[in-house]
Formats: C-alpha cells, sequence, structure tokens
C-alpha cells in the first residue's frame, strides 16, 4: 500500500457542496473533513478491503468510504448504547421500518416529553428514534447528560429547525440498502483495532474524543490516549488519526514517530 503523506493543510470547505449521509449531526463531526479523506482514501494502490472507525459517532468517514466504493466493507464501533440502536436499526432487517418511523415522527411538546420519560426495558427501536430525535433536537446533537434542547434554532423555528423526518429517512434507508457491507461493535474501539491489528488491507480512520472538551460533549469520554497511540504503533495498515489541538497529544504524536500536519476545521 502507498501511504498518503500529509502536508499542512488549510482549505476552506463548502458544507453545502459536501454530501451529509449520516442521521447524525454530532460535536467534532468530520463534514468538513471529507475533501481530505478522499484524498487519502484515494492515494491507495490496491483498493482496501476493510475500513475501521473505532469511535464511530456518526461514522462519516465509512459512509463516505462505502457509498464512494473506496474500500469493501467497513467496520465500526460504538460505546454509547444509544447510538448504538441507532447503527443496530439501520442494519438490521427492520431499518426500512426505522426509517418509516422517523418519517412519521411529529415533533411537538407531547412527543418530546415522551421522549424524555423513556426508561430502560424498551425495544430497540423506541431506544433508537428517542436517541435519533434527541440528537436533532438538543444543541450542537449533544446527548451527553445535562445536554439542553434548542432554542431559537435556525431561522427561530426552535426544537424542529433541525429535524428534517424525510431526508434522515432517506439517509437511513441509503445506508440500510448496504447494510451488507457494515459491521458494528458495541463496545470499546479500541478492541475493534486489536482484532484487526494484523489484517492486510485493513486501514482504519480514528477520531477519539475531543482531548480538551470531551467530558462536556460525550457520554463516554475517557480514553487512554497513550494506549491508543501504542496499538497504532503496531497496526499493519495505514491509517488517519485526528485529534483537536492539544499539547500532550502532539508531543505523544512526536514520541511515536507519527506524522502530522494541522489543518482548520
Amino acid at each position: 500500500m502507498k501511504k498518503y503523506k500529509i502536508k499542512s493543510v488549510e482549505h476552506s470547505v463548502n458544507i453545502s457542496q459536501v454530501p451529509h449521509r449520516s442521521p447524525f449531526r454530532y460535536p467534532g463531526g468530520k463534514t468538513w473533513l471529507i475533501p481530505i479523506l478522499r484524498l487519502w482514501l484515494a492515494s491507495f494502490q490496491t483498493k482496501p478491503k476493510l475500513i475501521l472507525e473505532p469511535f464511530a459517532g456518526g461514522a462519516s468517514a465509512s459512509l463516505l468510504a462505502i457509498m464512494e466504493e473506496y474500500c469493501d466493507h467497513a467496520h465500526i464501533a460504538e460505546l454509547d448504547e444509544e447510538v448504538a440502536a441507532v447503527w443496530k436499526m439501520i442494519f438490521s432487517s427492520k431499518g426500512d421500518t426505522f426509517a418509516a418511523t422517523i418519517k412519521a415522527f411529529e415533533i411537538n411538546n407531547s412527543t418530546i416529553s415522551r421522549l424524555y420519560e423513556l426508561e430502560g426495558h424498551q425495544s430497540h427501536m423506541k431506544i433508537a428514534t428517542a436517541a435519533l430525535v434527541r440528537n436533532r433536537i438538543q444543541r450542537g446533537g449533544i446527548l451527553a447528560p445535562g445536554a439542553g434542547m434548542l432554542k431559537n434554532g435556525e431561522n427561530c423555528r426552535g426544537i424542529t429547525s433541525r429535524w428534517y423526518p424525510n431526508t434522515l429517512a432517506k439517509r437511513i434507508l441509503n445506508i440500510h440498502m448496504r447494510r451488507a457491507q457494515f459491521g458494528l461493535l458495541v463496545g470499546d474501539g479500541l478492541q475493534l483495532l486489536r482484532l484487526n491489528c494484523e489484517s492486510s488491507g485493513t486501514i482504519a480512520y480514528i477520531d477519539p474524543p475531543y482531548f480538551h472538551e470531551a467530558h462536556r460533549l460525550y457520554r463516554h469520554w475517557q480514553i487512554d490516549h497513550k494506549q491508543l497511540f501504542e496499538l497504532l504503533r503496531t497496526f499493519k495498515g495505514d491509517f488517519l488519526l485526528t485529534y483537536d489541538d492539544a499539547r500532550k497529544i502532539k508531543e505523544l504524536a512526536r514520541d511515536f514517530g507519527f506524522e502530522t500536519a494541522r489543518t482548520s476545521m
């Protein structure tokens, strides 16, 4: 495999011109990175068989790799069980039913109140629906405890300003149609890397929780960053790792001999 040599990247991305494939809106979402991901994915002389995304979230890299046929398969890992429930439904035989449920869901005070009253022993469908709705109506898409709902929103539409049921249903169906190409691990993303460390034809896009603000943005934010770097040093395939600009991370990259570049977000 030919390594994609990263260099300093200063780019301006018109987000409206980048395909939006994930049903999630996510703190730290990578739509802005799509042009760089395309360059990386297109750099391999041999088409990778598998891409790993151990901190899936909205799984933008995996969706890009599969939908634009840069890779044959994608395996994602997600530790947050509510987020994972959404992916479970999309990748299951009930993905079309899930799309129909989202398309029919009406945002109002009554339906939102019922969502926030949901407790344990709910079906995967209800958990996934609640998770996706909350992701769309809460500020910044944050699902961490204490996250508040949108107030003014876009064009003063409040909590409905990020709710596009027809568009979301279409995205869900588009992914569902490709479900045979996806694998999901509900659990620690580092385990996904360990299981595939020696696999030839496997690449990885790794986007850990933000180093500085993670506790405020994610339910599961704690990670042993040094352990991640140690694991990646033994990873047989090529990988692309993205972080916020933190001194500790730059020190780890230097200590482990990783090539780095800075780009605007």
